[in-house]
């Protein structure tokens, strides 16, 4: 199975190891040589034990993990935040789950035995026991040094937590660049597996995180189809197979209940007085038949909650892991669309500030040729009031400054060119107090609009590749998860045919010797 030829350490080896191992016996029992069982998953990680410790006062419960000849003991927090790291690290990758922290009406219910409470912590072990397996099958988890660390003995945990590969993580994965982490590689439009998340890039801190209510323009077709599929998929899960699982789990629960009590009734009506024996006989079997079909049916609940509830909630919860794996490529198509948008924003700020330059210019110049003197601020003004238009000025004070020309009998303009004088002298004093040069100004904003696309336009190749890279790897990703899946359902439907097969034999076998008893009773 496994390709691996490089270990990072001996957990890895030996974990890759047992892997082969697996997947020896697997071909063995495809293959006939032992009788079928049903396609699991290599479970090559056991959680054989939970116990009860203490650490600074507080107790927890410690769960003891074997593979091959190696054991560690680790409490629920730190299969948590194991699961956290991974999906800060892989955030285009299905980490499977884990069971959910105890409710609020658990803790109302047991309170401080909520932790202790045992079926708690078997469902536990037994979900944390699918979570390990799922994660060291995986090509890439497998490798990954921090579970490495996890199944480590003697390793603290917490000094793994504050380990510069985890407090280097940016506080979004949208702030790091896939394509520019180590080990990445783009070429011809195609990409080998996305690399893990490094720490925070600068280039991709700027990019601002985009609203999940933006819409998107350019999305393919694919995703749009695989979103309806998770929903849909989600409502199944959820909301039909996992609660008609549960109301099969409920109703079977209380047929065993009545089954309790109708087996005591009969039993004790088997002990009255004044009764013949063969019938006294035929009623305690039956009694007897009752009590053995409760307690069959309470190992079938057994069965079905370790073999049926417990996986289709596990894939209810994979609806939500998948949901939040698509959001995540969704935020990184809006950052290429949003980044297009502020790209062609400032170019055409730029062609409008260098025509605005080139107008200026124009002006200056039909002004010199004219032997008219103008400040620098009217020039600007006017060619950004009136771009294209380089009509002949109207007339210059002694000092240097446009006005409007008199006309000879208009008082009205005669005010106005009194106005417009002042006005000039007035924007002239205050560039002069200010040292201001329109010229200077204009030239700083081109630069800074050029500056600003060279940046915009490497951000747009860097988040490009990054949506190469994010999108092959999350198809990549669901297109194993639905081969799992497959592999996973049909697991549980033949644990299902099974569970409820050997039931129904026992059941059979009990009341065929109870229908004996009763055949023996003489109806004279």
């Amino acid at each position: 199975m496994t390709e691996v030829d490089d270990y990072c350490c001996a957990i890895d080896r030996h974990l890759h190891e047992l892997l082969d191992e697996a997947s020896e016996q697997q071909q063995r029992n495809e293959q006939g040589e032992i009788g079928y069982q049903a396609p699991q998953f290599y479970n090559v990680v056991h959680i054989s034990d939970a116990e009860k410790l203490s650490d600074n006062g507080s107790s927890f419960i410690a769960y003891s993990i074997i593979f091959g000849d190696y054991e560690v003991k680790r409490r629920y927090s730190e299969f948590e935040s194991l699961r956290t790291c991974l999906c800060r690290l892989y955030p285009t990758f299905i980490v499977p789950p884990i069971p959910e922290k105890h409710s609020i009406t658990q803790y109302a219910v047991l309170q401080k035995r909520a932790k202790e409470d045992q079926y708690i912590i078997e469902r536990r072990k037994r979900m944390l026991e699918r979570f390990l397996n799922h994660l060291v099958e995986h090509p890439i988890l497998s490798s990954e040094h921090i579970v490495h660390r996890f199944f480590e003995n003697g390793v603290s945990w917490t000094e793994v937590l504050h380990s510069p590969v985890v407090t280097n993580l940016p506080k979004t994965p949208l702030y790091s660049s896939p394509s520019r982490s180590p080990g990445s590689s783009i070429a011809d439009g195609t990409s080998v597996q996305m690399p893990k998340i490094a720490a925070t890039n600068s280039l991709a801190a700027d990019v601002p995180v985009p609203s999940t209510l933006a819409p998107i323009r350019n999305v393919e077709a694919r995703w749009m189809d695989c979103e309806l599929f998770t929903n849909r998929y989600s409502n199944q899960f959820s909301g039909v197979v996992e609660k008609s699982e549960r109301k099969i789990y409920r109703k079977l629960g209380e047929l065993s209940g009545d089954y309790a009590e109708l087996g005591a009734v009969l039993n004790g009506f088997s002990l009255l007085d004044n009764q013949r024996e063969d019938l006294a006989a035929a009623i305690e079997k039956a009694g007897q038949a009752i009590d053995s079909s409760y307690i069959e049916i309470n190992a079938l609940l057994r069965s079905m909650e370790a073999d049926m509830s417990e996986p289709i909630h596990e894939y209810s919860q994979y609806a939500s892991i998948i949901k939040q794996v698509l959001r995540f490529r969704m935020l990184k198509n809006l950052q290429v669309d949003n980044t297009q948008d502020a790209l062609l924003y400032q170019k055409k700020k730029l062609d409008t500030l260098l025509q605005a330059d080139d107008e200026a210019k124009k002006l200056a110049q039909v002004l010199e040729t004219s032997g008219t003197k103008v400040s620098p601020t009217t020039t600007t003004a006017a060619a950004a009031a009136n771009p294209g238009d380089f009509s002949e000025p109207e007339d210059v004070d002694p000092n240097g400054f446009v006005t409007p020309q008199r006309a000879n009998t208009d008082a009205a303009s005669s005010v106005n060119a009194l106005g417009d004088g002042i006005m000039n002298r007035l924007t002239y004093a205050l560039n002069g107090m200010m040292d201001v040069d329109p010229e200077q100004m204009r030239r700083n904003q081109i630069g800074r609009a050029s500056d600003k696309i060279s940046i915009l336009e490497e951000q747009l190749e860097m988040l490009s590749n990054d949506l190469v890279l994010v999108n092959t790897s999350t198809q990549d990703n669901l297109d194993r998860f639905q081969k799992q899946k497959m592999r996973e359902v049909k697991a549980v439907l033949v644990a299902m045919s099974k569970m409820h097969l050997e039931w129904a034999e026992k059941n059979l076998e009990i009341w065929k010797e109870a229908k004996e008893a009763v055949d023996t009773v003489d109806a004279v």
